[in-house]
């Protein structure tokens, strides 16, 4: 992501145990842990003689509910993965199998429109707006789809905030019990989007971004990414101070 964070990983052994914070307790705490490489594995290296204001930049940015401050029924948002700003929720064509990332300059196919249903006002339809009666759908068979027919339980889409007072949301759908949400997977030639349970992770995380501010959000997405950040910091003989992502 060229934002600083490193997994510290043991160098003993081949089974990659990285230290991990767990904040499940009453207080924080650290450990070992192996599987899946999460949010709460990655710490920032901070300079030691650049501390003292890394710290005061991170009190900052916490505001507190940030996230419930949002509303989103009746409102229509881009949507950006956490993985990479650039890749915004698009539906790419009206066939079903057309849902994806796109990036470059913002379109109405990667516009949302939020309704929420009256009989579960936790959970939402979302209609694209290039595509109006196209709807997401989490189907047991295809997946992730895009579908135009009778509104049914699958398309309904739950908003649980990252917990981290930053924007950023998992899209979790609300039929069955196994929390299947959208994810963004950027191991192929070009990223993708599809339904994943388990471990939450950055990948499922997405930022709403109001229509009417999303020029600027992308504007500010461009500034941010700086080419071979993470390979230009010096470790040997340097001391640091090391941030947790999940709460710098």
């Amino acid at each position: 992501l060229n934002d600083g964070f490193y997994y510290i990983i043991s160098c003993k052994g081949a089974d990659d145990r990285r230290i991990v914070m767990d904040s499940t307790g009453e207080k924080p705490s650290v450990e070992l842990k192996t599987g899946p490489f999460t949010e709460d594995q990655q710490w920032k290296l901070v300079p030691k003689e650049k501390a003292v204001k890394e710290m005061a930049d991170c009190k900052a940015t916490i505001k507190p509910n940030q996230n419930s401050e949002i509303i989103l029924d009746k409102k229509e948002f881009v949507m950006s993965n956490k993985k990479d700003c650039k890749a915004k929720l698009a539906l790419l064509g009206w066939k079903p199998d057309e849902v994806g990332t796109q990036e470059g300059e913002l379109t109405e196919n990667q516009q949302w429109y939020l309704e929420a249903n009256p009989d579960k006002p936790e959970c939402y339809y979302m209609s694209n707006g290039r595509y109006p009666s196209n709807r997401l759908a989490a189907q047991a068979t295809a997946g992730l789809v895009s579908y135009n027919g009778n509104r049914y339980s699958d398309q309904l889409w739950k908003f649980r905030p990252s917990g981290l007072n930053d924007g950023f949301y998992y899209i979790i759908s609300c039929k069955g019990a196994d929390d299947r949400r959208i994810v963004m997977d950027s191991t192929g030639e070009k990223p993708s989007v599809e339904l994943k349970t388990g471990p939450f992770t950055e990948d499922q995380q997405w930022k709403l971004v109001p229509k009417e501010k999303a020029v600027k959000e992308m504007a500010d997405c461009k500034a941010t990414i700086k080419p071979n950040q993470n390979s230009e910091i010096i470790l040997d003989k340097k001391e640091f101070v090391m941030s947790n992502k999940k709460d710098c």
